[in-house]
């Protein structure tokens, strides 16, 4: 079915030729596709997981005809890119989002109001 170092394993047409149904087609390259073909191509909900050394992200998209009509990149930490109204990592807050997800607050800036600035409540973890 190949012959350029890729590998299928799933669903294919009754002739066996080509991927059909549920399953992962991994590319020479190493990143991996997981979803639904419909006659050899890309068709429906699917993934590209990428290699570690690619970021390790994932690319989650709905896909027509081996064309992604609709998708959405996520970094491996979980943090998902927003084309549009991206609030992650702005002039006023230059946190990481490790940092995000542990309630770390961001380094406070002269001109700004702190009165809608949360800090958590660790219950007392420092002991004395």
């Amino acid at each position: 079915m190949f012959h350029c170092r890729e590998a299928y394993e799933g669903g294919k047409t009754p002739d066996g030729k080509r991927m059909h149904g549920e399953g992962v087609l991994t590319l020479a390259s190493g990143n991996q596709y997981r979803g639904y073909f419909n006659d050899g191509r890309c068709e429906g909900e699917g993934v590209v997981h990428f290699k570690k050394e690619q970021g390790n992200g994932q690319y989650r998209a709905t896909w027509k005809a081996g064309i992604a009509e609709k998708g959405d990149y996520v970094f491996s930490d979980g943090l998902e890119y927003a084309l549009k109204d991206w609030d992650y990592c702005t002039q006023d807050d230059r946190r990481l989002w490790k940092e995000h997800l542990t309630f770390i607050t961001p380094a406070m800036l002269d001109n700004v109001d702190h009165a809608d600035v949360i800090l958590p409540d660790y219950g007392g973890t420092d002991k004395e």
